[in-house]
């Protein structure tokens, strides 16, 4: 039998794509953490966001990413009303896949301390709130604006939050506030009386700038914003002449230097090793910080930077010093305090300093403050081409810490700088991010301990 084909025909077979879904909260507090769960078919960059509700379809806030590990979890706005979780996709024009509405209701807090209390003593000072991540009790002149801090301590840590007294009396406000945006939730007025003796001084000196066997990574933003005029200076050009002078004056030669660089392309958050781990050398370095720009409407990854380092100095045996020059925050959905927190369990010392370069709000500084805090370092405010050189050459040098008998840390400073004034009493000096062993002190009224390292 012979067979022959009669006819022929296209066949399509369909196979249904189940939309994506989201799903959280319908109600929060303001600044809670809200945990989102996300299903369906959808690419490892698409993100989750909390926008107000009504806003154009693209528009987007702080967000996270739905491939991050641990689960989608971000902060409720700090301003109660109504919002939206939306999953949005991965490349603009940035659909909106799936949404859902939530409402966010006010809270507040309330402080309970002393009504009065002597300058540079300590005080505990007992509060009720929500207790969202990073949230913390700070101490600071009346009037001050929202977002300026002073002594602080974080409510995850416990309660009551003990906190240093400034040295000046005057009248001052204790403040609950948000970890997130810095909101403040709750107030309680105390005034600061003089103290009726008269404070010692601590000067520490160190031998060596860097510990031995350490290394360091500057982390350099090059995103859009650093295109901005100082003067008659572009940000990026200002940054780049402080740079050779860092590696060509300050840092030793042939210390193990590292240099990551993020801001390269538009609409990403790439971030690249631009000098790999070696004993530095300073004019093959100025030869690749001078090819540096800068690229407009490029991202900022603070976060997936900082998770870079532990891989970038792995093979540095003592401390790590990490140095981070930026002008904004974290726009790539990161979360710089984990990846900090990564860090230091790494297993090796850890400082990372944040020089803020430019930073025009204080809610921004604040929380590079507190990250630093966590780091074992220092933040550092720049705002022109002397003081960056200045903060960056600061950075540089060994920072210390002032301990009391109770663990409370009471001052900080830089070692080779000014002395640290405290109250009469016995301490301990240590240096912050190095294996040193601390030194203990006992302070007099109007005299200066010298601490050498």
């Amino acid at each position: 039998m012979i067979r022959r084909v009669l006819a022929l025909f296209a066949l399509t077979t369909a196979v249904a794509m189940a939309a994506p879904t989201l799903e959280g909260p319908t109600t929060a507090k303001v600044g809670a953490e809200v945990a989102v769960a996300v299903t369906g078919s959808t690419n490892p960059r698409d993100f989750v966001t909390i926008i107000a509700k009504g806003s154009r379809d693209g528009a987007f806030d702080a967000y996270v990413y739905v491939s991050k590990p641990g689960g989608i979890k971000l902060q409720a706005p700090t301003k109660p009303g109504d919002y939206e979780i939306r999953l949005m996709g991965s490349a603009p024009p940035y659909p909106t896949l799936a949404k859902q509405a939530l409402r966010v209701e006010s809270t507040n807090a309330t402080l309970e301390a002393p009504p009065e209390a002597v300058a540079r003593s300590t005080i505990s000072v007992r509060w009720q709130g929500p207790n969202n991540p990073h949230d913390y009790i700070t101490l600071v002149p009346k009037g001050s604006r929202d977002a300026e801090y002073g002594s602080y301590g974080y409510t995850a840590k416990g309660n009551p939050v003990t906190l240093l007294v400034p040295p000046t009396a005057g009248e001052y406000e204790l403040r609950y506030v948000t970890g997130t945006s810095n909101a403040t939730l709750g107030t309680s007025p105390i005034r600061v009386t003089p103290s009726r003796q008269e404070p010692g001084l601590i000067s520490v000196t160190a031998a060596n700038g860097l510990g031995p066997d350490s290394g360091v990574e500057i982390i350099l933003d090059a995103s859009g914003s650093m295109l901005q005029k100082i003067g008659s200076q572009r940000r990026i050009d200002i940054a780049k002449q402080t740079l050779n002078t860092l590696t060509s004056e300050t840092i030793p030669a042939k210390t193990p230097f590292a240099l990551r660089v993020f801001g390269r392309e538009a609409s990403s958050c790439q971030t690249d090793l631009d000098i790999p781990l070696a004993p530095l050398e300073p004019s093959t370095a100025g030869a690749r910080i001078n090819a540096l720009e800068a690229k407009n409407n490029a991202k900022t990854p603070i976060g997936a930077s900082l998770l870079k380092v532990a891989d970038d100095l792995r093979n540095v045996k003592g401390e790590r010093l990490i140095i981070l020059v930026t002008d904004g925050e974290e726009t790539c959905g990161g979360d710089p305090a984990a990846a900090i927190e990564m860090l230091k369990k790494d297993g090796a010392t850890v400082r990372v300093n944040i020089v803020g370069f430019a930073v025009d709000e204080a809610a921004i500084a604040a929380t590079f403050r507190r990250w630093t805090d966590a780091g074992n370092g220092l933040y550092f405010d720049a705002r022109d081409a002397a003081s960056l050189k200045a903060a960056m050459s600061s950075a540089v040098r060994p920072a210390f810490e002032v301990v009391d008998t109770q663990g409370q840390i009471i001052a900080t400073g830089l070692a080779g700088a000014d002395p640290v004034r405290v109250a009469p009493g016995a301490y301990s000096v240590r240096l912050k991010g190095q294996r040193t062993a601390a030194q203990k002190v006992s302070v007099r009224e109007k005299e200066t301990v010298p601490v050498k390292f």
